[in-house]
């Protein structure tokens, strides 16, 4: 394994490789960047939604996804947003 990676659960890890391994890729999709920290907030002056925002708003995916997703949204975004509460505060209570 290169050492540019950090796994924390190594079992964990090759569980889920081979998981991916044997389903196959023709119906993989890697998402990434739900949360804007990769890509922009704002687009010519204007706000444009968050790649999960879309995913839950346009239903793209199960409806399982699409309500841990919004439950996950309405348990921690109040804390993300937060301007009373430090980024170590905000880290610890988002931590899962």
């Amino acid at each position: 394994m290169s050492s540019n990676f950090i796994i924390s659960d190594e079992k964990k890890f090759n569980i889920l490789k081979e998981k991916l391994i044997l389903g196959g890729f023709s119906d993989l999709f890697i998402i990434a960047d739900f949360d804007r920290t990769i890509t922009k907030c704002f687009v010519n002056g204007k706000m444009v939604s968050s790649l999960a925002s879309i995913l839950r708003i346009d239903k793209l995916l199960s409806t399982i996804f699409l309500k841990e997703s919004d439950d996950l949204f309405n348990q921690f975004h109040p804390f993300e947003i937060s301007h009373n509460l430090s980024i170590g505060e905000k880290m610890s209570i988002m931590e899962i």
